[in-house]
């Protein structure tokens, strides 16, 4: 990290056991994911409710290059699993490394880009007691598909010669084209 976290308590005591709790993540964070310029983490009292006692926000800051990613834990989000002051920590840490995991998945490139395309066919083939079958365009390519892919559970209403449309996710399928949603039209 190229500047010092920062840990901050507003309406509240500051905690000394939290702040180390805290700074443990930050450094977890720092760890895991190369390139975080900052982080500022703040704890915030709110409060206190006629029934529930006391609530807690955390909000956290990352700052990296070219963006920021802002994670708040409020308590309006899930008032009684922010009674505690850790568990509204645990909540936002979570929720800012989920962030921080698709950034860098997404500058890896590894994030799937999926093409769904709708289709007209013909159902060709049907094992009912295996659930799956086969839907062939009319210039010939087949697409497999599972009963799970057919609409409204209609898969025993399906014959050979059943008229469908279907979608499918190009390169889904480990043996080519998998439909995944399948509708009997008329």
């Amino acid at each position: 990290m190229q500047i010092p976290s920062k840990i901050s308590f507003h309406n509240m005591d500051p905690s000394s056991a939290l702040e180390t709790r805290i700074q443990e993540k930050i450094d977890r964070l720092s760890e895991r994911f190369s390139g975080i310029i900052r982080c500022h983490v703040t704890v915030e009292g709110a409060a206190q409710h006629k029934n529930k006692g006391n609530t807690f926000s955390v909000h956290i800051l990352v700052t990296l290059p070219g963006s920021e990613k802002v994670v708040s834990q409020h308590p309006g989000k899930a008032l009684v699993r922010h009674e505690k002051a850790y568990a509204a920590m645990n909540d936002a840490f979570k929720a800012i490394t989920k962030q921080l995991t698709q950034v860098k998945h997404s500058q890896r490139g590894e994030v799937k880009g999926h093409t769904s395309v709708l289709l007209n066919g013909k159902v060709v083939g049907l094992d009912i007691g295996q659930e799956f079958g086969f839907i062939a365009l009319s210039d010939g390519s087949e697409f497999y598909f599972h009963r799970n892919a057919v609409h409204k559970d209609r898969f025993l209403d399906l014959k050979e010669g059943s008229k469908v449309r279907f979608s499918f996710i190009e390169g889904e399928g480990a043996e080519g084209p998998q439909a995944n949603f399948v509708r009997m039209i008329r």
